[in-house]
């Protein structure tokens, strides 16, 4: 989980040594280390000693090697991950939600094409597999780091519509977009925070910091502390303006 590759190899080596045979848990454990660290070779090299083992990716090992793939700086990384894709749904292991999250979240985080992403979210849909709340925030999130505050707020719109709640995640993510905004969008923002609060979810410190870039520290400690809000740091602001 650490990420640490070469680590894994030895342990697997030893294993070998001591005539252990990998198990799909462990070439799974392998691929993950490549796949955290970012090594597209190596994780290749890891699905091909899967077939020369004669042993089945399960679903869980598929969306391990998508994601990994859809993650990768590699400039075949994208096409490795719909080889792998194609390659699970031709031994009839349907994709769930995770692999499509993982590539959603690939396209919107990693490479920045949002285009790519929704057309993923759309295959999602598809393939009737529900689309989670992290879903789409990976979504709002990409939009929001450009400062696209239309389309932020639209595909908010579309997940509350779809009945998926958001989590405070989505809303510091919605959030954001206002904050990165230029001008930011301070009445926007403002909005967003109460109708978080109303629906009783709890604020966080990412919050609070993304409301401050949004309103400024006075205004968004004033507004913080109005909705029945405790943090050290906004009574403070509170007590200095007095």
């Amino acid at each position: 989980k650490s990420g640490d590759l070469s680590g894994a190899q030895r342990l697997r080596a030893q294993m070998l040594r001591e005539a252990v045979q990998p198990d799909e848990i462990t070439y799974t454990s392998l691929g993950d280390a490549a796949a955290r660290a970012g090594d597209l070779g190596a994780l290749q090299r890891i699905r091909s000693e899967l077939a020369q083992a004669n042993i089945r990716p399960s679903l869980m090992s598929y969306n391990m090697f998508i994601g990994g793939a859809a993650r990768s700086a590699d400039a075949s990384a994208e096409l490795q991950a719909h080889r792998w894709l194609g390659e699970m749904v031709m031994q009839a292991i349907q994709p769930d939600s995770v692999t499509f999250n993982v590539l959603v979240d690939a396209c919107a985080a990693v490479s920045g094409d949002l285009a790519r992403a929704e057309a993923w979210l759309a295959r999602m849909g598809a393939a009737s597999v529900e689309p989670q709340a992290c879903t789409f925030g990976s979504l709002i999130h990409g939009h929001a780091r450009e400062g696209r505050t239309e389309e932020a707020s639209e595909w908010f719109g579309r997940m509350e519509r779809s009945g998926v709640k958001a989590t405070v995640i989505q809303y510091n993510q919605l959030l954001n977009a206002f904050a990165r905004a230029r001008p930011a969008r301070s009445v926007e923002a403002s909005a967003v925070f109460k109708r978080m609060i109303s629906r009783g979810i709890s604020a966080t410190d990412v919050t609070l910091a993304t409301l401050s870039r949004a309103l400024g520290n006075a205004r968004a400690a004033a507004l913080w502390t109005s909705l029945g809000q405790c943090h050290a740091w906004a009574e403070s602001e509170q007590q200095n303006k007095r």
